[in-house]
């Protein structure tokens, strides 16, 4: 009898493995944009806002934006971009709580990413609220987290399109905003406040 051959050859997943993974693991919508906001409690955030825009005639978008720690390039492409990776898994069994708010992560099996292509195809990541700002028409505020209340206004400035500022919680000082070079929109506030 004739020895069977070995071969080795690894799995060769094509990129729309990713769609199929997220529209089996994650069954609705719904638990999508939960698995984003629980993503954001294993960052140590406090607070989580999460952003639905369905204006007509606009390509619709979910915006989920949090106070917690950023990931930076090397977690991203390290981490994050690697489907399964047991980061969060090692961190719970280690006992390895966040410095902020002490938590252990709830994040185990590095498959919560697969949300992202349950709500679009498309992902826009900033590590910072700067970052978010770069080639942005306006900075929009709306809410008034501590901080917010003292931007660095020459790097908002430097990052806008143009420097347009909406500001929807009264922050700033609307003869500041003139002096700085922006466009102030103070709503609810006349022109002098």
């Amino acid at each position: 009898m004739a020895k069977p051959r070995e071969i080795l050859q690894p799995f060769r997943p094509r990129a729309r493995v990713l769609q199929l993974l997220g529209d089996e693991l994650i069954s609705s919508p719904r638990l999508a944009v939960f698995e984003l906001v629980k993503n954001a409690y294993d960052a140590d955030a406090g607070k989580v806002v999460v952003q639905l825009d369905l204006r007509s005639g606009e390509t619709p978008s979910i915006t989920v934006k949090d106070d917690g720690e950023g990931m930076n390039l090397e977690t991203i492409q390290n981490i994050w971009l690697v489907p399964g990776d047991d980061h969060r898994q090692r961190q719970r069994h280690a006992l390895k709580r966040t410095t902020k708010h002490n938590r252990l992560p709830l994040g185990e099996k590095g498959l919560g990413r697969f949300a992202v292509h349950k709500l679009g195809d498309r992902i826009r990541y900033a590590e910072t609220n700067y970052d978010a700002l770069v080639g942005a028409d306006a900075l929009i505020v709306v809410t008034d987290w501590n901080e917010y209340r003292h931007p660095d206004f020459a790097r908002i400035k430097a990052s806008l399109k143009r420097p347009v500022i909406v500001d929807g919680r009264n922050l700033y000082s609307t003869t500041k905003m003139a002096e700085l070079g922006f466009k102030y929109y103070s709503i609810g506030r006349t022109a002098n406040g």
